[in-house]
């Protein structure tokens, strides 16, 4: 039913008249359904009454969205969910930050702190959402951009980082660990670094701030697990 959804400018549409029930993870098999189906995202509430807690996206051509199993209390799944959607929809993800987590309504609209076009390329970001239309399931989508013989492998690279990282967010492990080999953890550093020479010109400064602190912290953590020689 979902993917023969029909969107109309003008119109509500929400999770419940889909789902039994108001769960986040109903929430977010309802946003991977539409997303690909609407028009940008210009505004964003989160709604507070007697009946509970709610976001609303409002689309360019007035199309309202209703999320119920998405919330902004501090760190739980419902916040989670209300931050990765808003940072899909492209607002500025410091802001996006405190309002996921402010334990009460708000109101967030896109203007001089959204992200801008020059670190969007939509030729290569497209396999992230059109794997969406293979499968819900994470692997799965991450092999069917891998074994994509369409894709180029930048393609491929990109929207299986972008992948990894969403579901990362979404799903942490329960014991808070990654574990990789030691040329895995290598391949992904040099690609890092690669990066590194051209992402503060490609990111606006908030978004290059956040990754650049992020990773310090991540680069001195695994340099003390390498060097057995470091006091603590």
């Amino acid at each position: 039913m979902l993917k023969d959804i029909k969107i109309y400018p003008g119109t509500e549409i929400k999770d419940t008249d889909y789902f039994d029930g108001e769960s986040t993870e109903d929430s977010l098999q309802f946003w991977y359904a539409i997303r690909t189906k609407i028009k940008p995202i210009i505004k964003a509430q989160m709604q507070f009454d007697q009946s509970g807690h709610r976001l609303v996206l409002h689309t360019s051509d007035e199309v309202k969205i209703y999320l119920h199993g998405c919330g902004s209390h501090g760190y739980g799944e419902g916040a989670r969910a209300t931050n990765f959607i808003l940072k899909d929809c492209g607002f500025e993800p410091h802001e996006v930050n405190l309002k996921s987590r402010s334990h009460g309504p708000f109101e967030i609209e896109k203007g001089d702190r959204e992200i801008t076009g020059r670190n969007r390329d939509w030729d290569i970001d497209y396999p992230y959402r059109d794997s969406l239309n293979h499968s819900e399931e994470p692997i799965e989508r991450f092999e069917w951009i891998k074994n994509n013989p369409e894709l180029t492998e930048r393609q491929k690279i990109i929207n299986m980082n972008k992948l990894t990282i969403s579901s990362l967010y979404l799903f942490p492990p329960r014991d808070r660990k990654i574990e990789v080999s030691v040329d895995e953890l290598e391949g992904l550093l040099q690609g890092f670094s690669e990066a590194m020479n051209y992402m503060q010109e490609a990111l606006p400064d908030t978004v290059y701030e956040e990754i650049n602190s992020k990773s310090k912290s991540g680069l001195l953590k695994i340099l003390k697990q390498v060097d057995t020689s470091f006091k603590y």
